[in-house]
């Protein structure tokens, strides 16, 4: 009797491969809306509030510990907003640890690379009196309240800030628009360190340090696209900040 080519035992029928999935953003439409919201609290209405307080209530809270209240209130309220995806993220990390390993080194490589050529061009353009303000600000911090800021910058901002520009920026971006995803949260990313310093002074040239901030924006995109998980950027963010804060400090 002949085989019927229905037959998943017959020998005629094909193997089919299975494909490797693709980018995978588990962040619900929900915590899409309320991460959306969130992010202008962030960058404006927690600094300013933290501000506010600082003007009425003068000596009370270092800039160290002013920067680490913005990332606590942020981190929080980003854990409440993001808690399953986080979690649903993290059981992804545990699920494929050797391509998180393998993403986080192949993003380290990419940093090094484009850090490198941002660094040629830089002193191609300005010389060798680099003076980046956001790296000025946080030697002076440091210099008075060395605990706060780092624990700020080493620890908590990695979180925050992997959550909003890889993780909802990114993330929305990438399922419709690649390359727009890489452009979009990296522009996003490089401004957040340098835009208050050009509006404070009122000096535009003060953006061409922003370029100092691609490397590390488009190394992590790539870092959560491949491994597929938010968690593996945030321990490489945390890794490369440490890194910079002993070389800056």
């Amino acid at each position: 009797m002949n085989e019927s080519p229905n037959n998943p035992n017959s020998p005629e029928t094909p193997e089919v491969p299975v494909p490797e999935p693709g980018f995978v953003h588990r962040m619900s439409r929900t915590q899409k809306i309320l991460g959306w919201i969130w992010l202008p609290m962030y960058l404006l209405v927690v600094p300013l509030a933290i501000e506010f307080f600082n003007y009425g209530n003068p000596g009370v809270l270092s800039e160290g510990t002013a920067n680490l209240a913005a990332y606590g209130v942020s981190a929080v309220a980003l854990g409440l907003i993001m808690f399953r995806y986080w979690r649903a993220d993290f059981e992804a990390l545990l699920d494929r640890p050797g391509r998180a390993v393998l993403s986080a080194l192949l993003a380290m490589a990419v940093n090094y690379a484009l850090s490198m050529a941002v660094t040629l061009l830089l002193y191609a353009l300005i010389g060798d009196e680099l003076e980046n303000p956001n790296n000025a600000e946080m030697i002076n911090i440091a210099r008075n309240d060395y605990g706060a800021i780092k624990a700020a910058a080493v620890f908590l901002a990695p979180i925050v800030e992997e959550t909003l520009f890889r993780g909802l920026i990114f993330g929305s971006i990438r399922p419709k628009h690649r390359v727009l995803a890489y452009v979009v949260s990296a522009l996003a990313f490089c401004l957040l360190h340098v835009w208050q310093y050009v509006l404070i002074s009122g000096d535009f040239s003060l953006l061409i340090y922003s370029l100092q901030y691609v490397p590390s924006a488009v190394a992590l995109a790539y870092c959560y696209e491949r491994s597929g998980s938010i968690w593996t950027p945030i321990l490489l963010h945390i890794i490369l900040n440490a890194m910079a804060f002993t070389v800056i400090l």
